[in-house]
C-alpha cells in the first residue's frame, strides 16, 4: 500500500503563503486540511500473498491525494472485511510487509492500542532520497492512512504537522 503511494508522491516544497482548506473524505466522516484542492485517488487494489501463496490481504483504497512537484499528501481509507485482518493488521501487517523491506529504514515509530482499534505513527527513509511520515488508524474495521512524503533535502515539518494535526474522524 505505502510503496505504491510513494511512487506517486513526495512532499511539499517550501513556498510562500498557502491557503489551506478542509476536504472531506467521501464515504466517511473523516476530513483533513490540504494546501489546495486534492484529487480523488484512483481506486487502488493492494494484495499481498502469505507464505502459502494465497492472498492474505486484499485492500481496495479510496481517498484523496495532493501532489506538487516532488511533494505529496495522501489520505485514504479501506474497510477490512475479515475479522482476522482487523485483529492482526496493526502492527503485524505493517511490520511484516513494509518495515522489513530492505529499501526502508525506520526513523521513529509509535504504536498504540485504542478502544476501537489501534494507531501506528511512524517516520521512514525510503532509499537515500525520500522520507515519509505515515499514520495508520484502525477504527473498528475501517483503516485510515495519512501519508506525507518529501525529498530528504527539502523537509517541511510545519506543513507535514499541519496536515497530520488537521485529521478529524468525528
Amino acid at each position: 500500500m505505502l510503496l505504491s503511494l510513494l511512487i506517486a508522491t513526495s512532499i511539499i516544497p517550501q513556498t510562500s503563503k498557502v491557503d489551506w482548506k478542509v476536504y472531506r473524505l467521501e464515504g466517511t466522516t473523516a476530513s483533513a486540511e490540504f494546501p489546495s484542492a486534492p484529487t480523488l485517488r484512483p481506486h487502488g487494489l493492494y494484495s499481498n500473498n502469505n507464505s502459502n501463496g494465497n492472498t492474505a490481504y486484499s485492500l481496495r483504497l479510496y481517498g484523496l491525494q495532493w501532489m506538487k512537484e516532488q511533494s505529496g499528501l495522501v489520505l485514504v481509507y479501506t474497510d477490512l472485511t475479515h475479522s482476522e485482518q482487523t485483529e492482526n493488521f496493526l502492527p503485524g501487517f505493517w511490520d511484516n510487509h513494509v518495515v522489513k523491506s530492505k529499501l526502508i529504514t525506520e526513523i521513529s515509530r509509535d504504536f498504540r492500542k485504542t478502544e476501537k482499534g489501534a494507531t501506528l505513527d511512524g517516520t521512514y527513509h525510503f532509499g537515500n532520497s525520500v522520507t515519509a511520515r505515515v499514520r495508520l488508524i484502525l477504527d473498528g474495521n475501517r483503516l485510515y492512512q495519512q501519508l506525507a512524503t518529501w525529498p530528504n533535502d527539502k523537509p517541511n515539518p510545519d506543513r507535514v504537522n499541519r496536515f497530520f494535526d488537521s485529521l478529524k474522524l468525528k
